[in-house]
């Protein structure tokens, strides 16, 4: 009997909370993810594609739904202020707020790298 492993990567699909006030985050994604091994610094939240950004310097508190598709963390009280100082118009509302990940900075509960990717 043959065995072929999982091997199709993730993608983010999209964000269903973004709460500045609370730091709270829940991402969407394509496949049951793993809440281990998470590379904070690989998410970039942006005004638009290609537009203002800011990088994450770190996040913490994953927690997943029972299909493991959301994924929901906080943000560090440093990126709060860091988005808030530096970019007073970035994450103000849902037409400014895109949230992009770097390839393998989540992976799926096979172990494949989520593929970059950006919320549209």
């Amino acid at each position: 009997a043959g065995y072929t492993r999982d091997q199709i990567p993730p993608s983010l699909v999209t964000f269903v909370q973004f709460d500045l006030n609370q730091g709270a985050v829940v991402l969407v994604f394509s496949k049951p993810m793993n809440d281990t091994g998470i590379l904070f610094t690989g998410i970039t939240i942006e005004s638009s594609p290609g537009g203002v950004a800011y990088n994450l310097t770190g996040g913490s508190t994953v927690v997943l739904s029972n299909l493991r598709t959301q994924l929901q963390f906080r943000l560090t009280p440093g990126d709060i202020r860091g988005i808030k100082l530096m970019y007073p118009n970035l994450a103000t509302s849902v037409s400014n707020t895109y949230i992009a990940v770097s390839l393998g900075s989540f992976s799926d509960t096979s172990g494949n790298p989520v593929l970059a990717s950006l919320t549209l």
